[in-house]
C-alpha cells in the first residue's frame, strides 16, 4: 500500500483543467478507498470463464485495438464480450468469436456523440456487463467508476493515466508516447500472450459485400466530419480539391458523414466521372469500396484507418490536436503518406476549436501535389464504366 500512497501518476493531457480535479480524486482515493492488489499479476486466461473487453472508442479506435480482441478470442475458451459504443456496433457483429456484445452509453454526451444519453441510461448500461475479468482499455476516468460501482466482476484491469486508478484491481504500465497499438498489447502482455503482427484489415473481416463501384479505378474521399470538429477540413477545401481532381480526369467516390445542406452541395456536381456515396454505405459496404480504390484521401477518421489497414494508399491529413505519434493510421505496406503542419498549440486535445488552424493550414493544393506524387490510377474513359445503383 505504502507504494501506491506514493505512486507518482504522469496524467494523460497534463494541461487540461480537469487534470488538476483527477488528482486532488487520486490523491483521497489512494489513501482511503484504493482497490489496487499488487499480488495481481499474469493471470491465467483460462481460468476465468467470461472476459468482457470494454472498449468506447470509436470507428478508428476499434480498428487499432481489433488485434488485440482477436488474439484475446483466439487464446481464451471462455465467453468474450465486447461492451462498446453504438457506433462501432456494426465492426463488433461481424467480428469472428464474440460470444455477446453490450452497447454502452457514455456518462459524458460530448464523447458519446449523442444528445439523447444520460447519466441514468449510462448507468442502466453498466449494469449490464457480468464477466469475471474486466479490461477498460481507455483508461477512462468517466467510465472506470461506472463499472466498479454498477457492473459484476471479479477483477477490473486498466490504465490510471486517466485518473481514477485507484479503483482498479491491476493498473498497468502506461507506454507514453508509443502508438496506441502498443497500449492494447499491455493487455497480452498481462495474459502472457505473445504480440502478434498487425495483419490486413480483410483477414479479420470477411469482406463479402459487392462493391457497389463499378469503376475499374477511382480516388475516395472522405468528406464531411470526423466527430471532433478540430480534426475536420472545410466543404470549400474538399470543393476545390474535387475540382481539381476531376478537371484532370480521375474517378472520384465521396465517401462519409456530412449534413443535409453540405449533401446537397456535393449533389449538385454534375460531372459523370464523380460517385457521391456520403451517408449511403455501412461500414462492410465501405471497407469494400476502399479495397477496391487506388488512393484514398482523408482527415484523421475511422475510414483513414480502415483504408491504412487495407493497405491502400492513404493520404492522411492530421490536425495538431492529439499526439500524432500515438494516433497515426497503421502503415502496412509503406502504404501511408501524411499531410501535417506543425503549429505553435500542437497536442491541444481540444475537440471542438473555433479556430482549427493545424487543419485550415493544409491546403488543396497540398493535398492535389500528394496525391499526384501517389497517383496509380490512369484516367480512363467513363464511357467505357458504370456507375453505381446506389
Amino acid at each position: 500500500m505504502d507504494k501506491l500512497l506514493t505512486r507518482k501518476i504522469t496524467y494523460l493531457n497534463p494541461n487540461s483543467k480537469m487534470t488538476k480535479i483527477k488528482k486532488i480524486i487520486d490523491f483521497f482515493g489512494y489513501r482511503f478507498f484504493c482497490k489496487n492488489r499488487s499480488d495481481l499479476h499474469n493471470l491465467d486466461l483460462n481460468s476465468f470463464q467470461s472476459i468482457c473487453i470494454v472498449q468506447m472508442g470509436h470507428i478508428g479506435d476499434f480498428l487499432l485495438s481489433i488485434h488485440m480482441i482477436s488474439e484475446i478470442r483466439e487464446h481464451f475458451k471462455g465467453k468474450l464480450i465486447l461492451a462498446i459504443n453504438k457506433n462501432t456496433v456494426e465492426l463488433a457483429s461481424n467480428l469472428n468469436g464474440i460470444d455477446e456484445i453490450i452497447v454502452l452509453e457514455h456518462p459524458r454526451r460530448i464523447y458519446s456523440r449523442s444528445d439523447n444519453n444520460s447519466f441514468f441510461s449510462a448507468l442502466k448500461s453498466f449494469s449490464k456487463i457480468d464477466a469475471d475479468v474486466v479490461l477498460e482499455v481507455r483508461g477512462d476516468i468517466n467510465l472506470i467508476p461506472f463499472i466498479r460501482f454498477f457492473s459484476k466482476y471479479k477483477y477490473l484491469i486498466g490504465f490510471d493515466v486517466g485518473g481514477g486508478g485507484f479503483l482498479l484491481d491491476k493498473a498497468l504500465e502506461y507506454p507514453y508516447g508509443e502508438h496506441i497499438t502498443n497500449t492494447y498489447n499491455k493487455f497480452l502482455d498481462f495474459f502472457q500472450i505473445k504480440i502478434p503482427e498487425i495483419r490486413k484489415l480483410d483477414s479479420y473481416y470477411d469482406l463479402k459485400m459487392t462493391n457497389p463501384v463499378k469503376y475499374n479505378k477511382y480516388i475516395v474521399i472522405a468528406v464531411g466530419h470526423t466527430g471532433a470538429s478540430s480534426k475536420d477540413w472545410k466543404i470549400e477545401n474538399f470543393l476545390k480539391l474535387i475540382d481539381m481532381l476531376l478537371k484532370d480526369g480521375y474517378f472520384i467516390v465521396l465517401i462519409g458523414k456530412v449534413t443535409k445542406d453540405e449533401e446537397k452541395i456535393y449533389n449538385q456536381i454534375q460531372d459523370k466521372n464523380l460517385l457521391n456515396l456520403s451517408n449511403k454505405t455501412t461500414l462492410m459496404e465501405l471497407f469494400s469500396i476502399l479495397k477496391g480504390a487506388e488512393i484514398f484521401i482523408g482527415p484523421d477518421s475511422g475510414p483513414t484507418h480502415a483504408a491504412a489497414m487495407l493497405g491502400i494508399k492513404t493520404i492522411a491529413l492530421y490536425s495538431g490536436m492529439i499526439d500524432f505519434n500515438v494516433f497515426r493510421p497503421i502503415d502496412i505496406c509503406n502504404n501511408v503518406s501524411i499531410i501535417k503542419v506543425n503549429v505553435p498549440c500542437e497536442k491541444c486535445f481540444m475537440s471542438n476549436c473555433k479556430d482549427n488552424i493545424c487543419m485550415s493550414l493544409i491546403t488543396p493544393e497540398m493535398v492535389y501535389k500528394r496525391v499526384i506524387e501517389n497517383v496509380k490510377c490512369i484516367p480512363e474513359k467513363s464511357s467505357h464504366l458504370e456507375k453505381s445503383n446506389i
